[in-house]
């Protein structure tokens, strides 16, 4: 099974879907300055959600290698598996780090949409903000940023949902008053 995390997360990086304007390498993004008929707002919002998909499958994918590997080396310690596990946490955390800067970028990008595409926008942000949420390589630091971000979805963007998982992910990154 880690070998297949591994293949798709080789596709992911290498796949160019047959959308105009699509760069494997690049963010979508749009022109500055540009005036956007509602067409093309809608082909933005929609290159937007394939990389954010593309991206966030690549970090579910990336979760499988490194338990694979955390097992192997829990099994039979050596020092091919850990290089093994390095590289996959390594990979992840690039990974992350991508999925963390896009979604910056988006939200950004979304804030200024036409209402609607705001809202699509602002639901295609939650699924990466999850499943940053649940990478074996989330800090506590990288937990306050996605309650903060779900925060941002769920009073800039109206999204209830974000308001739930922010409260709910609260429970871990706020330390116990002693009293």
């Amino acid at each position: 099974m880690a070998e297949e995390a591994q293949q798709l997360m080789d596709k992911f990086k290498a796949w160019e879907p047959k959308v105009s304007n699509w760069d494997p390498d690049h963010r979508p993004s749009p022109t500055p300055g540009t005036i956007y008929s509602a067409d093309d707002t809608y082909r933005f919002v929609w290159r937007t959600t394939i990389w954010l998909f593309k991206n966030t499958a690549s970090v579910l994918a990336s979760e499988i290698v490194i338990e694979w590997a955390r097992a192997q080396c829990t099994v039979s310690p050596s020092v091919s598996c850990s290089a093994t596990l390095e590289r996959a946490v390594r990979t992840q955390k690039e990974l992350c780090q991508e999925l963390i800067e896009s979604t910056v970028y988006y939200l950004k990008e979304f804030r200024s949409s036409q209402p609607g595409m705001r809202t699509i926008g602002g639901y295609g942000l939650l699924w990466p903000i999850y499943v940053l949420s649940t990478s074996s390589t989330s800090t506590l630091e990288t937990m306050i940023w996605i309650t903060e971000q779900s925060e941002k979805v769920a009073e800039e963007f109206g999204i209830r949902q974000a308001k739930v998982m922010a409260d709910f992910l609260r429970m871990y990154t706020t330390l116990p008053v002693n009293g």
